[in-house]
Order: C-alpha cells, then sequence, then structure tokens
C-alpha cells in the first residue's frame, strides 16, 4: 500500500506546516507518502527507472517521498532532503 501524509493544503495549513508560500501542494500538484513497497530512496529509483513524469522527487530525510508535477513542464529534478544542524537543506540527486 501506499500510505499519502500529505496531498492538497491550503495556504493557511501549508504556512502553519512550514511549507513555502509557492509549494506544489497549495495548487493540488504534489504529494508525500512512504509505501511498504521499499524505502524511501528505492521507491525514487523505481520512480525514475519506471520513467515517471514528474516535476520534483525528493527523498525527504529518508523517511518519505515528495513528487510534485507541473501542468506545463516536468523538469525531472531529483533531490535529497537532509537536516544540517536542525535546519532542512536539499542535495541533487539521491543520497
Amino acid at each position: 500500500p501506499i500510505i499519502i501524509t500529505s496531498g492538497y493544503r491550503c495556504p493557511a495549513l501549508n504556512a502553519r506546516v512550514g511549507g513555502v508560500a509557492t509549494s506544489a501542494h497549495t495548487l493540488g500538484l504534489a504529494v508525500d507518502f512512504h509505501s511498504s513497497f521499499g524505502t524511501p530512496k528505492e521507491i525514487c529509483q523505481r520512480l525514475i527507472d519506471a520513467r515517471v513524469e514528474f516535476d520534483k522527487l525528493i527523498q525527504e530525510h529518508n523517511q518519505w517521498v515528495h513528487i510534485s508535477f507541473s501542468p506545463t513542464s516536468n523538469r525531472q529534478q531529483v533531490l535529497t532532503a537532509i537536516k544540517n544542524s536542525g535546519k532542512t537543506t536539499y542535495v541533487n540527486g539521491l543520497i
């Protein structure tokens, strides 16, 4: 099963959870999830290997996957989110 932990977020909720104002979640174009299908890194790699078209794919803190889509142009951007001194930073690629 796929467990969706975050989908559409109205701007007020997005601000409350610390999301950026331009988050694709506020447009209904992003979802965060995890699954027994594999680790977040394995799931990301499988999505890449399957050539799924996405705008942004993020392995978040090795706990969940964020995937977003664009109605105009999917960039196929792959990132890994890590904590660095308590702050989230994004690194290109899967780590």
